[in-house]
Formats: C-alpha cells, structure tokens, sequence
C-alpha cells in the first residue's frame, strides 16, 4: 500500500508560500438620468476588493452621495477606502457624478478636453466619473439609458444593444472616450474585424451643407479596408469609431480646410480612433484624405512609447501610402512621389542631436523628422528583409506574425522592444540593424541610394520610375495589390 507520508519540502513550500490574493468580480450598474446625472452602483462578490480609486482629481466637486451600502464613503487623494467591508459578499458601492456640472465647470474655467458637449451629445474621458478597483484589471458595465439615448464605448461590448462592456486591461496612451447621446451605433465589417461608429453632429452649423451619415459610413469602412490590404486582415477584433464634427466650434480645427483636421488613436480600454471632421466637406474630399488610412495604420502594432514615437508614426506614415495605392487610390508613381516628398521634409543635413534625442527634447523640425525618418526607417527594413528572404516575406508578412502572436496588446512597448520582436518573428537581423543605425544618428535615414537601385528618380522635385535598377522588380512588389 502505497504511503500516505507528504514530502517535507511540499509541505514546509505550502506552508512558507503567500496566501492567494482573489480579486473579487466587479460589477457596474451605471444609469443615466434625464438630468444627464449619472448613477453609478459597483457591487462585487467573495474576493479582495481594498478600495476604489479615481484617475482625474479636478472633477472631485461633481461627485456626491458615495456610499458603500448605506454607509457613507468619501473622496481622500483620490480614493475610497472600503476598510473592513473589503472581502463582504455582495457589496456595493455606489454614488451619483453630476455630468452637467462637470460640464459648466469645465466649460467655465477651461480646464481641459475630459469633457465636452458636441450639439445634443456629451463626450467625456470616464477617468473623470468612473471610480475603478483598485488591484482589478476585469470587470463588466452595464448602462441603463433614457427613451432615445445611446452610449459608445472604448471597452469590448457584450450585447447587441451597445449597453453592457467588458473592462480588461490595456496599453496607456490618450485618454479613452466614452459618449452619450441620440446617435446611431453603427457596426461595419472590416474583413473579420467589427468597427462600432458613431457620428457626433455639431449643433452650430455655418453652412447648411453637410455630409450624410450614410456616406461617412461609406467612408470610413473604405479606408478602414485599406488596412487589409497589409497582409488580408484587420489586425484587431473590435474597434470604437469616432467621428466628431467641429463645423461651428472655435479653434483651429474649425479653420481648417481638411476635412479630417485631426485624428488619433486610443488605446486604453480597448482600440479606438477618434476623427474630428468637417461635414461640409463633401464625400470626395474626405476619400482623398490619408489622415484615416495613416490612423488605421497604426493599429497594425501594439501601443509604442513616446520616447520612441518615430516607430509607431513611422509606420503609419509608410503605409499611408503603400496601402492607398494598394487599393487602388494612388498611383505608383504617386504613392513613391508622396513618400519622397516626405523624407526631403524631414531631411536636414544640419542636425545636432539624434533621433532619439530630438523626439525627448522636442527638437528642432522634430514632428516631421519623427513621421518621416520612422517611414524611412520602415522603408529600408521593408526592402532589406524582402531581399534577404528572396522575396519570401517582408514587413507585411511579420506584422501579420505579430497580430497572431501579440495584438491586441494590453501593455506599452519600447521601439528597440518592438524592433527585436519583428526580427525573432522573421528569423533575420534586419530590423534592429536600422534601428542601430538610424536611431541615435544625427543623419537622416539615407534613402537616395536605395531610390537609385529601384528605379525611383527625381528631377526638379518631381519622381519618375524607370526600369533602369536591379530592384524594380521589388519595388513594383511593394505597391502591388493582394
């Protein structure tokens, strides 16, 4: 009979190991009254739950009746201690944050862009209304709304009604943006990828002009179809859209005579891109815009620091291009002219400090240095593993590895991180060799050589392409449609 006796070891490792700390499972019910107060109630489960602590301090004077159950909580530095209830079954949470007085205040006083109304909706950081557990990186959110409202939401929706989310852990970056209103949730296809798109119309029109819905829709999953043009696929599951008009507010996006003034991606809480539009921009305008296939573009790898922003824009910048004309909107010759265009930008021979300097420092010509050396650097990888590999990958073929392996990513990566990543990825050294080369440089990425032996000239500012070069055959690789 075999014994029963437990290995020494075994034992005295149980007994010396740290007790298992269990999260407790959050649950939020947030209900928005008409109002536009919200009244939120957390409740959790048997688990470790010490305190709940809020992001944004400067809307602290929003908040009232914090209560965990019926007893009274308050605000200190930013948290809420919930002492010896930490571990109780089934407690709960709850306060109401005054959105509307959120609003005036920040209005009043011009604190910052956390919150804002755009015509009948509101736009807020949740960083600002959302006290969230402390040590817990998963929770669900439910919304309750009144007769005519919709909320659109960063977080992974769990319902088809776009009112309850899923939280999970994710990268930093710009804030995330959770909006209130009348509008459509509109879903579109992207390949296997769900783009959730809502349109925020300003309520100060000048112009009695303006764009449809139905041909923004039309736009946005064009150019979002661009990205496919990469490898086949969009590289994340789920992506919030959001179009946000500026017709009629004050600033310089208003002035501006672009239709997309400005755009970003957010990361944190899940992907999302935000688009701040002109409506009377007809549909035209906005299909030869490149601010949405640059933005896109950058979902293609995971959130870069900013200290090494030249790789995350660079990126974008590249393929900006290179996918336009995959698809069709660009010629070949358009697509290398706009990419030339854009190094003889960022090209200075009078440098003084490096790359990585001048991104830290802020430098001299440093946005377009940033943009454009990182869509040289990406160029010269690009070809280098293409030549290496005979033709057999290239930059397309490893991000597509990096989706599978690594997207969506819930944390931040360095340059030099992602750099050694795309090179165990290939099993070649072309990508950290650039980086090497290029990063601490004070010289801008030297592309005129490899423009020679693609067949790329320029005469006068203009390019031109010939079959004269030993890589033309790449070079037409490059640009060439799936």
């Amino acid at each position: 009979m075999p014994s029963m006796k437990l290995p020494l070891c075994l034992i005295v490792c149980f007994l010396l190991s740290p007790a298992r700390t269990v999260q407790a499972n959050i649950a939020y019910h947030i209900r928005l009254d008409s109002s536009e107060q919200l009244h939120v109630q957390a409740c959790f489960g048997d688990g470790e739950v010490h305190g709940f602590k809020l992001d944004s301090q400067a809307y602290l004077t929003s908040f009232g009746d914090i209560r965990l159950n019926s007893e009274p909580r308050i605000i200190r530095g930013g948290r809420v201690r919930l002492g010896t209830s930490r571990t109780k079954q089934d407690a709960c949470l709850s306060y109401i944050f005054r959105l509307r007085h959120a609003l005036n205040r920040n209005e009043q006083q011009k604190m910052d862009r956390n919150i804002s109304r755009i015509g009948e909706n509101i736009l807020s950081n949740p960083d600002i209304w959302l006290l969230e557990p402390e040590g817990s990186n998963s929770y669900t959110i439910q919304f309750q709304l009144p007769p005519g409202i919709q909320v659109s939401a960063p977080w992974m929706p769990m319902d088809s009604d776009f009112t309850k989310y899923q939280f999970s852990a994710s990268a930093s970056g710009w804030n995330p943006q959770v909006a209130f209103g009348p509008f459509n949730n509109t879903r579109l296809r992207v390949g296997k990828a769900r783009l959730d798109v809502v349109y925020l119309k300003g309520g100060n029109t000048r112009t009695s002009k303006q764009v449809g819905e139905r041909e923004l829709m039309r736009w946005i999953k064009t150019v979002a179809s661009h990205v496919l043009q990469s490898y086949g696929e969009f590289p994340v599951q789920r992506v919030q859209v959001l179009l946000v008009s500026v017709e009629g507010t004050e600033g310089r996006m208003s002035r501006s005579k672009s239709a997309v003034p400005f755009a970003r991606v957010l990361r944190r809480g899940g992907s999302a891109v935000q688009f701040f539009i002109k409506p009377s921009a007809d549909l035209d305008q906005f299909m030869r815009d490149w601010t949405a296939t640059h933005e896109f573009s950058h979902l293609l790898i995971p959130y870069v620091n900013s200290a090494d922003a030249w790789l995350s824009e660079g990126v974008a910048s590249y393929y900006q291009n290179v996918l336009r004309a995959r698809a069709g909107d660009l010629s070949e010759v358009e697509a290398w002219d706009k990419l030339y265009k854009g190094f003889q930008r960022g090209h200075r021979d009078n440098y003084t400090q490096s790359l990585a300097q001048s991104i830290r420092d802020n430098g001299e010509n440093r946005t377009m240095r940033m943009y454009w050396s990182g869509a040289a650097i990406m160029l010269l990888a690009d070809v280098a593993l293409r030549r290496v590999s005979r033709g057999k990958q290239s930059l397309d073929s490893v991000l597509q590895q990096l989706a599978v392996c690594c997207l969506p990513s819930n944390r931040t990566w360095s340059g030099r991180e992602l750099m050694k990543k795309l090179d165990a990825l290939s099993g070649h050294h072309v990508f950290m060799s650039e980086y090497r080369r290029w990063v601490n440089s004070t010289e801008f990425p030297d592309t005129e050589a490899l423009f020679q032996s693609l067949g790329i000239r320029a005469w006068g500012g203009d390019v031109s392409l010939s079959e004269d070069g030993e890589m033309v055959d790449l070079r037409k690789a490059i640009m060439r449609p799936l």
